[in-house]
Order: structure tokens, then C-alpha cells, then sequence
């Protein structure tokens, strides 16, 4: 039995032949959207930390904070970093989640502001 090789045997995809990726994908940057994803992020996490400690309800914050992080990575165009220490894991990555290592005072910074805006608003909801 003999298998019709020509067509299979002489497909090659463009890779493979020397030819560019239909897709290249890169890590992100430090553009001002990715900033503001990241400020979101933080004052986010900040503010729901604030209300669980508040509210005396810590014993779900392995719940609510995982949730918060876990959404965040959808509706930020950063994938929600939140935190320095995984920013800094993220310069390690070769991912497309990964950042250039000339991006992390940006997101530290974004991160900072945040935390304050996020704060602050809690403080607000507080008050009222």
C-alpha cells in the first residue's frame, strides 16, 4: 500500500522555511495604558484588603484577593502585576506576562500611586 507522501512531505510551514511568524508576540512595555492598568489593579487590591480588614471578614481574604487579582488580569491590558515582587519575577519571564527590566520603576510607580488611590478611596467609602 503505498501513501500519497507529495502532498504532506512538501508542506512546510513558513517557519520552517525561513520565512517570518504569522504572529510575533513581545512582553509589554511601559505604555501609559499598561500604567493605568496597573494603577487600577493596585488601588483595587488595596481598597478590597482595606474593606476585609475593616469588616473584620480577613478569614475570605484567601478568596476575595486571589478573585480580585484573577479578574484583574482580564480587564487590565498589563495582566494586573499589583505588587512589586511580581513585577520584578516578571522581568525573569520570557512570556508574553513578561516586562523588560527599563519598565519596572514605571509599573513600581504606577503600583505606588495606585496604593494611594486606592487608599483614598476606601477612605472615602469609609466615611460615608
Amino acid at each position: 500500500r503505498r501513501r500519497n507522501r507529495t502532498a504532506s512531505s512538501n508542506r512546510r510551514s513558513r517557519w520552517e522555511s525561513g520565512g517570518e511568524p504569522s504572529v510575533i508576540v513581545s512582553p509589554p512595555g511601559s505604555g501609559i495604558g499598561l500604567l493605568l492598568g496597573e494603577v487600577i489593579a493596585t488601588a483595587g487590591l488595596i481598597f478590597v484588603i482595606e474593606y476585609l480588614v475593616s469588616k473584620e471578614k480577613t478569614e475570605i481574604a484567601p478568596i476575595i484577593v486571589p478573585a480580585w487579582i484573577g479578574s484583574a488580569y482580564f480587564f487590565t491590558s498589563s495582566t494586573s502585576f499589583a505588587n512589586p515582587a511580581v513585577t520584578i519575577s516578571r522581568t525573569l519571564s520570557d512570556t508574553f506576562a513578561g516586562i523588560a527590566p527599563s519598565s519596572v520603576l514605571g509599573f513600581f510607580v504606577a503600583q505606588v500611586i495606585g496604593a494611594l488611590v486606592g487608599l483614598a478611596a476606601y477612605r472615602v467609602y469609609d466615611s460615608k
